[in-house]
C-alpha cells in the first residue's frame, strides 16, 4: 500500500474514531449544567441547564484536533501492521560466499 492510500485509510478511520468518541462522556466532576463528549478533546457539549438556548454545541476546532490526532494514531497502527506483515529482509549471503572460497 502506498503512502496516499495509507493516509486516506488513516483519515477515514480517524474520522470514524472521532465520531465514536463523541459517545464518551468526559465531563469533569465539578462542571454543572453541561455534559462534555469526545476524547481526548471534548468537542461536543450538551447543555443540561437552559437547554432551550442552543442545547447542543459542537466545537469544530476541537473536532478537527481530534480528527488529526486519531488520524496520526491510525496511521501509526497501519504502518506498524504493514511492517510486521512484510517479509523481513534476509541477511546477505556475503558471509556464505566468503566461507566457500
Amino acid at each position: 500500500m502506498d503512502g496516499t492510500k495509507v493516509f486516506l485509510v488513516s483519515l477515514i478511520l480517524g474520522i470514524i474514531a472521532t465520531l465514536l468518541t463523541g459517545a464518551i462522556n468526559t465531563t469533569p466532576g465539578q462542571l454543572l449544567g453541561a455534559k462534555w463528549y469526545g476524547f481526548p478533546a471534548p468537542w461536543f457539549t450538551l447543555r443540561v441547564l437552559a437547554p432551550q438556548y442552543n442545547p447542543m454545541v459542537i466545537n469544530y476546532t476541537l473536532f478537527i484536533v481530534d480528527v488529526i490526532l486519531w488520524t496520526v494514531v491510525m496511521g501509526l497502527v497501519i504502518s506498524g501492521l504493514m511492517n510486521k506483515n512484510s517479509p523481513s529482509q534476509q541477511p546477505s549471503d556475503s558471509r556464505r560466499s566468503r566461507r566457500s572460497r
